[in-house]
């Protein structure tokens, strides 16, 4: 069946081809799930290592009992026959896929696979026989057994390669299975040239099969030349989505007018080897050759992400997680499903095509949420903000991510990774691949639970592209950077996401926090204070002066008003050495400590003569402090203790003149009344909050030694002369504020690293446009 691609989908640096000629038709190729033709690509190298491991080890075993049935006056050879053969096939194995005998290549009857298969089982014998003499263990009979043990498990194992070619090749639909495919790119002269030497290379009625010679028909030299050709890499990219490939080969792209990086970067999104024949090179092949790369002489550009033994370590840990995660979740599955049946009519699952691996269309499983299934071209995605179509339970299931264990089904039948880029409706590819360059790479390894770019905090709703291309650029990190640590590691921080923060997407503090930290007045050199009174001496409207320590800090992380009103600060002081730590970790100068207990008072005397409010602290201490500022000058108009609730405040200060306002409440009320007093009055007074200022002027509190203070560590004195009151503030909440500006400096460093990101997946290069009318004819 084909079908007729319009011409009006171009898209630039998506899957689909960034262009597209008027008459392009290709196969349909079963892109719908439930009709996809069976692949035994996907399962066969795993199915061969796990035959490899089974024949191999009892080939030893069974050597090694028959030795001690004929020989019963020998000693015992092998404390566990089971175990030893067991660790020498599992060796074996590994070897064997870091080697390459699992491809399909190596599947196929001919001499040069049975040679390198019995090179590394002989390989393999001799690593054993090492390890038997460095133990002491090597006897004669000993050697006989690995030996002979061997020589059975290589005849067994050529035994079922065999017999797996013959049923390969006795199937319908995969007779071809054992048959690489390749695609050449390049002018179309080179290409043809280098098509036509591979396909003479024969054995038994094989064919390295090409499946076309992909070129710029723009360039070509001559019409017959661009006849020859199958398409453009557009319609390369294309026919690779919807047919399987094997490998690329590239021949001299500078020729029609491309660089290597272009052509390069066009077909990384194709989990396909890329491998280049140098310009110059001769073409020699001769039908002799066991491998038609080595005589050409090809370099490889780029591999298949997670492939050949890591790709099995991945596959196996999958299967390993998501059938012991669906062990210990049985029940819960069983009750949510119980659940949902009985609140809203409908299915149990939600099921919904997603691209996978190399862009197959499959059926992703979650638990239903929304009292609607959607799987259209127009996919609405589920709204945090209150969406009517979610149900009550599934409002549940989504904030803890329940919805999500169903896909454990996925993992074991192979659609999917336990990690692994998230995968997206199919709407929402298209929509994504239109505006973020390298969209289309997530695919080049299978879609997970889970991913890099789930824990680093872009998940849930993605309300803009920006967001998205952070997504992908994390996506795309841990792609090039997989590792089966990596993996473990995602999946820890998974759970304490899950356990510490179920809400699909938590509110990100880091902006505002590292706002409220760059808010904080930078004082350097010795008339810093003298220059702050200078600035604030004369003004038309009321300002605010505040003051943050690591107190403050915490009290800001938690709750969002005072975060707010320290921002509304007109100046924002920096106070203790805590403050100080954190400039230096986040990378910034610290500047002088301002704290208030110092300049408040030398503030009051530079501004001796204007009227002055107190309002804060109790009788009797606010009637002394009172009386020693008035002693020095001070023009106390008005004072009042802190307990009233903040419209009285506001009430007040509006009735009266002042010029001077110096709140002494504690935090956070002083600073909330000084945001509300800022909204509410129009004369230009100076609104201070100020602490425990009052306290200390009164002599409630003692001020520590100087030389203690210099050493910024006047807290702790503090803490010797009140430790119920402050304990904690300071021994819970100082480790407490380090470890928070730690992570506001990881997350700081993160946002900046996703900023340069989202610059880099904006667009893909595109390739210059083809009006040449190119037809991929049916397999």
């Amino acid at each position: 069946m084909e079908r007729q691609i319009p011409s009006d989908t171009s898209v630039q640096g998506s899957f689909l081809p960034s262009t597209f000629t008027n008459d392009i038709t290709v196969t349909h190729d079963a892109l719908d799930t439930g009709t996809q033709t069976l692949d035994p690509r996907r399962f066969l190298p795993e199915l061969l290592s796990v035959a490899d491991v089974i024949l191999l080890t009892l080939s030893l075993w069974a050597v090694a009992s028959l030795w001690q049935v004929f020989d019963p006056q020998s000693a015992r050879i092998f404390d566990q026959h089971l175990v030893f053969g067991l660790v020498v096939s599992i060796a074996f194995s590994l070897f064997a896929f870091e080697k390459g005998l699992y491809n399909f290549q190596s599947v196929r009857w001919r001499l040069s696979n049975l040679t390198r298969l019995g090179a590394l089982l002989a390989a393999t014998g001799a690593v054993v026989i090492a390890f038997l003499f460095a133990l002491g263990k090597a006897t004669t009979s000993s050697l006989c057994v690995v030996a002979a043990g061997l020589i059975l498990g290589f005849c067994a194992i050529c035994g079922i390669r065999r017999a797996t070619e013959l049923m390969l090749r006795s199937l319908t639909g995969l007779q071809d299975v054992l048959t690489p495919r390749i695609a050449i790119v390049g002018p179309a002269h080179k290409a043809q040239a280098l098509r036509d030497l591979i396909e003479t290379y024969r054995d038994e009625g094989d064919l390295y099969r090409i499946v076309g010679v992909f070129s710029d028909p723009i360039h070509s030299e001559s019409r017959e030349e661009a006849s020859k050709a199958t398409g453009s890499l557009d319609n390369l990219i294309q026919y690779a989505f919807r047919h399987r490939l094997d490998e690329i080969i590239i021949v001299q792209p500078s020729a029609y007018g491309l660089s290597l990086q272009e052509v390069k970067h066009r077909l990384a999104c194709l989990p396909v080897p890329i491998r280049l024949c140098p310009e110059g090179t001769e073409f020699r092949l001769r039908p002799t050759d066991s491998d038609y790369s080595s005589e050409l002489g090809l370099i490889t550009l780029s591999r298949r992400p997670i492939d050949g033994l890591s790709g099995l370590v991945k596959d196996i840990f999958d299967r390993i997680c998501a059938l012991g995660l669906l062990l210990l979740t049985g029940p819960l599955l069983l009750m949510v499903a119980i659940a949902i049946k009985l609140e809203s009519p409908g299915p149990v699952f939600f099921r919904q095509r997603r691209h996978g691996f190399n862009h197959r269309v499959f059926q992703i499983w979650k638990f239903r949420t929304m009292s609607c299934l959607e799987d259209g071209p127009n996919v609405k995605q589920a709204s945090e903000d209150g969406d009517e179509r979610i149900t009550k339970l599934g409002a549940f299931l989504r904030k803890t991510s329940i919805d999500e264990l169903p896909q454990l089904f996925n993992v074991l039948i192979g659609d999917m990774s336990v990690v692994g880029p998230r995968p997206h409706a199919l709407s929402h590819n298209d929509h994504y691949c239109r505006h973020i360059g390298n969209y289309a790479c997530r695919h080049t390894v299978k879609p997970g639970m889970t991913g890099l770019a789930q824990v680093e905090g872009w998940r849930g709703e993605t309300k803009d592209v920006s967001k998205m291309g952070r997504r992908v650029y994390y996506d795309l990190k841990y792609i090039d950077r997989w590792s089966l640590a990596l993996d473990l590691q995602i999946l820890l921080r998974t759970f304490g996401i899950l356990v510490t923060s179920p809400k699909a997407q938590d509110q990100d503090k880091t902006p505002s926090l590292s706002a409220l930290l760059d808010s904080v007045y930078e004082a350097h050199g010795a008339d810093a204070q003298k220059e702050l009174f200078r600035k604030i001496e004369f003004h038309e409207k009321p300002l605010t002066l505040a003051f943050l320590n690591a107190h403050g800090f915490n009290l800001a992380w938690k709750d969002e008003k005072f975060r707010n009103a320290l921002l509304g600060s007109d100046y924002l002081m920096r106070d203790g050495i805590g403050m100080k730590i954190a400039d230096l970790l986040l990378g910034k100068k610290p500047g002088l400590n301002m704290n208030g207990s110092d300049l408040i008072p030398d503030l009051l005397k530079q501004f001796r003569g204007r009227r002055v409010a107190i309002l804060g602290t109790e009788d009797p201490w606010l009637s002394e402090a009172v009386d020693k500022l008035t002693t020095d000058g001070i023009n106390v108009v008005w004072t009042h203790h802190g307990f009233e609730p903040l419209s009285f405040y506001v009430e007040e200060v509006k009735s009266r003149d002042l010029e001077v306002i110096i709140l002494a409440m504690g935090m956070p009320k002083q600073e909330l009344v000084a945001q509300a007093l800022l909204r509410s009055i129009q004369s230009p007074s100076i609104i201070v909050s100020g602490g425990f200022v009052i306290d200390f002027i009164a002599g409630r509190k003692p001020r520590a030694p100087v030389m203690l203070q210099r050493m910024g560590m006047e807290w702790l004195f503090r803490l010797v002369h009140e430790p119920q009151r402050l304990f904690r503030r300071y021994v819970i909440g100082n480790p407490l504020f380090l470890w928070r500006v730690c992570y506001l400096a990881f997350q700081s460093a993160r946002h900046r690293e996703a900023q340069q990101a989202e610059q880099l997946l904006i667009k893909a290069p595109a390739l210059e446009r083809s009006s040449t009318s190119i037809a991929i004819a049916a397999e």
